[in-house]
């Protein structure tokens, strides 16, 4: 049997600070940012910059459960990945995400309203 590893410290972390940006998003292009941006970050902290080299465009938010996907996380991770609750934490991340991004999709006055510089 192998040890299962928690990150429930990040998760306790970024979450509050992730909940806020995503409440404010104007639109589904902020949803997608914030997203990508908060899980890159909490994976560099989870297993150090040097182990872990994932762009923010490699993290994405998908339709459908889990409501996300990472590509090129490498292999060098992937028995801290198998044996960890990260995949749940990143999971509730998205779907706070997603609920934000079905919102946004309905509302589409409130993504017109946006002032693009």
């Amino acid at each position: 049997m192998s040890t299962q590893v928690s990150f429930s410290k990040l998760e306790k972390e970024f979450l509050p600070h992730f909940r806020e940006q995503i409440s404010t998003s104007e639109d589904i292009v902020d949803v997608q940012k914030y997203f990508s941006h908060t899980i890159k970050e909490m994976l560099q902290k989870a297993f150090g910059k040097d182990e872990i080299i994932v762009n923010e465009e490699d993290i994405e938010l998908t339709s459908t459960a889990p409501y996300y996907s990472i590509k090129n996380m490498g292999m060098s991770i992937q028995h801290i990945w198998e044996n960890s609750d990260l995949k749940d934490i990143i999971k509730r991340f998205a779907e706070v995400a997603h609920k934000r991004y079905l919102h946004l999709q309905k509302n589409p006055s409130k993504t017109n309203k946006k002032i693009r510089r």
